[in-house]
């Protein structure tokens, strides 16, 4: 499942206390934390923002999951990485930049789904530019 792979993104990137930014309720959010401390996660923070469909998250601004990450990063110390969990919103994108800025890895619900995918069929190039977790690829 996808948070399967969410998951085991988060063990590849040694994490073990997340952040975690989405554009969503944090009513929907709650659900994620559950999750993630279930399986192991110390999960110090969420900062969500409350959406009401697809078409909203699409409709925020670009630099919008940057934003998010950030502020949560900086709300809530402690943070060994930072889970970013939406396929609407271009949360890819931004991770590279965010380790570089932070200093800490970023896992998109794109990303690890990707990783996951990519590991299985053990493609043999890393995909650089979207993250250390995409970059580890083929290694």
């Amino acid at each position: 499942t996808a948070m399967t792979a969410a998951v085991d993104a988060l063990r590849e990137v040694a994490a073990t206390r997340v952040v975690v930014a989405s554009p969503v309720s944090q009513g929907k959010l709650a659900a994620v934390r559950d999750y993630l401390e279930t399986a192991g996660f110390a999960v110090t923070g969420t900062e969500g923002i409350d959406t009401a469909s697809s078409h909203d998250i699409r409709s925020l601004p670009v630099g919008a999951p940057h934003d998010l990450a950030t502020a949560a990063f900086r709300a809530h110390p402690g943070a060994d990485a930072i889970y970013l969990p939406s396929l609407t919103w271009r949360a890819t994108e931004y991770a590279a930049r965010l380790e570089r800025e932070l200093g800490v890895p970023v896992v998109t619900l794109y990303n690890s789904l990707l990783w996951r995918s990519l590991t299985a069929i053990r493609y043999p190039s890393p995909i650089l530019g979207r993250g250390s977790l995409l970059a580890r690829i083929g290694s």
